[in-house]
């Protein structure tokens, strides 16, 4: 696609650590990712993925989690879109070629000059897997600070979904990290009733759940919610702000590991209540 439109977008304008959620939609199962990717200004990617995919049973998961190495490119026109070309590596030592086109959709300054703030991607091919379209989209991190357990502190809120099951599964709620590894959630979920249409709103407080952080921004949540003790959830931190040398969450994005009931996959976008 060539824009008669020129933004002044090049190579050097995707510079940096950019967290990155993808979702793949209208396949035979559903799958999504999380991770993180390294762009050097230059043409190189690099970063490393967790991928939630269907396994030998309608209700099994496995989680994949590969390194990533690449090139991309921003079109000649400088408008914001380009492509990009990433090798997966598995533990296993399997590999799959994977091919995006993508848009930078928001840009920022940064000494003088733009940097990609936000970038959307669409996969090239159908995933190997499930069928499904892989989207995905690609936040920018600070270059400063680190990620710690104190990264999440405060009180988050959003609202999930579980897709591609038999029946539709939402809830909403909000969660409240101490900073050390510990949570307490209230939530309420809308389930399927008895009939076609009817809906069930169930309410769980969850007062003894705990959470990790890495140092590059992904973790895990462990519910103690009464119909799911022990669940995981694995998460990254989209959006942070630096706060004495810490890189505090202002959103972050999860996925459940396991289906639940009804056979849909959840995922979330969390929100700071307050943000810093």
């Amino acid at each position: 696609m060539v824009s008669s439109i020129s933004l002044a977008i090049s190579n050097a304008s995707l510079n940096g650590t950019y967290a990155f959620t993808s979702i793949g939609r209208g396949g035979d199962a559903p799958c999504a990712a999380i991770g993180i990717m390294h762009f050097d200004g230059n043409g190189n990617v690099s970063g490393s993925s967790t991928t939630n995919l269907p396994g030998s049973t309608s209700q099994e998961r496995l989680l994949v989690k590969a390194s990533l190495q690449g090139t991309y490119t921003i079109d000649v026109d400088e408008s914001g879109f380009g492509s990009c070309s990433l090798k997966s590596l598995v533990a296993d030592g399997s590999t799959q070629e994977i091919g995006y086109r993508f848009m930078i959709n928001q840009v920022e300054a940064v000494d003088g000059s733009k940097v990609a703030k936000l970038v959307t991607l669409i996969q090239d091919k159908l995933d190997p897997v499930t069928g499904s379209l892989n989207t995905a989209t690609a936040t920018r991190l600070p270059d400063e600070g680190v990620f710690s357990l104190a990264s999440i502190r405060g009180t988050y809120s959003g609202i999930g979904f579980a897709w591609g099951g038999r029946a539709a599964i939402s809830g909403t709620g909000f969660i409240t990290y101490d900073g050390k590894g510990n949570t307490h959630a209230s939530n309420t979920q809308s389930f399927p009733g008895a009939t076609f249409g009817e809906r069930v709103f169930y309410t769980y407080d969850t007062p003894a759940g705990t959470y990790t952080v890495n140092e590059d921004g992904t973790g895990t949540i462990v519910s103690a919610q009464e119909y799911q003790i022990g669940a995981v959830a694995d998460l990254v931190i989209t959006k942070s702000q630096v706060l004495d040398g810490v890189k505090v969450a202002q959103e972050y994005f999860f996925i459940l590991r396991d289906l639940l009931p009804t056979g849909g996959l959840a995922t979330s976008v969390i929100y700071k209540r307050e943000p810093d």
